[in-house]
């Protein structure tokens, strides 16, 4: 599904052309982006978190592709790379330092751009987040992102997560219990019944 949008920015850099593109399948939402001295691709995909099974925050890519390198921001003449982390629901406006915002530096260096660039891309990427706030499959683009990476976050989960504190439990209950062996020696050995033990074992 895809759409053309005029969308505000802020004072003083004038409207936004936008190319709306939405992916059902991966949840993903791409705006093919024009104004004053910026012309860009913005991949907004559900971000995965660790503890949470559905997303409820917003990777925003620089650029498309696998590797980010086809329609790579350029903004005020510097070509972005990487891209940010936001949270779509965030009342105040994202600033410049609320994202992430890099220019190449060399193969495999970055460095931050100028202020005045992320000041830029900072309030493109909030008029954006607010406009994918509002889409009414919102939802259900997180949904489908999440089924998506479903089975790879479920293995990785149960190797990454759970595997490790269910050993560190077996350790621990392991020790509660070598610990519980030895205080009920112990009272035997001072002649205090376990029914009167001190509180110092609780």
């Amino acid at each position: 599904m895809t759409r053309t949008l005029r969308l505000p920015l802020p004072q003083p850099y004038g409207p936004l052309t936008v190319l709306e593109t939405l992916d059902p399948a991966t949840g993903a939402v791409r705006y093919l982006v024009s104004a004053r001295r910026l012309s860009a691709v913005f991949v907004f995909r559900p971000h995965p978190d660790r503890d949470i099974a559905v997303p409820t925050r917003v990777a925003v890519e620089y650029g498309d592709g696998p590797d980010g390198r086809v329609d790579r921001p350029a903004v005020h003449g510097i070509d972005l790379i990487g891209g940010t982390v936001v949270d779509p629901a965030a009342t105040e406006p994202l600033t410049r330092r609320d994202i992430t915002v890099h220019r190449a530096a060399g193969p495999m260096t970055s460095r931050p751009v100028p202020d005045r660039t992320a000041a830029y891309v900072a309030a493109v990427i909030d008029t954006l987040r607010t406009h994918w706030q509002a889409l009414p499959g919102r939802d259900a683009l997180m949904l489908a992102a999440a089924r998506r990476s479903a089975h790879h976050r479920l293995h990785q989960v149960i190797r990454d997560e759970l595997r490790p504190r269910r050993a560190q439990r077996d350790v621990l209950t392991a020790e509660i219990h070598r610990y519980e062996r030895l205080v009920a020696h112990l009272h035997q050995l001072a002649g205090v019944p376990a029914s009167d033990k001190p509180g110092v074992d609780r």
